[in-house]
């Protein structure tokens, strides 16, 4: 994302083993992302520095002593990100996954969270 331009677009891709990728042996995941969205609507000029997320994530886990119910595991994830100061920031992020890997009674799970992040 540049100064004219506050939409991007990610892409990224993986493969390991369980010691380096936290029980991943493939992972893509893809999404978009948006800078100063309050402002680009024209709701709120001053809210600039925001961004919102949204990207989905196809994993498949490696092999490892724990029983895998499902082979595939999918996943949207949207998050904000509120520009505090220019040195604090308030970020939110959930994420809803289906097919969770080693779950055998959960066909979704969620999970949210929110983190302030300071600089210094």
């Amino acid at each position: 994302m540049g100064e004219n331009t506050p939409i991007g677009w990610y892409g990224r891709f993986g493969l390991g083993g369980e010691s380096v990728t936290a029980g991943a042996a493939a992972q893509v995941g893809t999404g978009f992302a948006i800078r100063g969205p309050p402002a680009l609507l024209g709701l709120a000029p001053s809210r600039s520095n925001d961004g919102l997320g949204l990207g989905f994530i196809w994993s498949q886990p490696s092999a490892s002593s724990k029983t895998l119910f499902h082979e595939n595991e999918y996943g949207l994830e949207a998050g904000y990100v509120l520009q505090l100061t220019p040195m604090a920031k308030l970020q939110s992020d959930l994420q809803v996954l289906w097919d969770p890997a080693y779950n055998p009674g959960a066909r979704q799970a969620f999970v949210f969270q929110v983190q302030l992040a300071l600089a210094w």
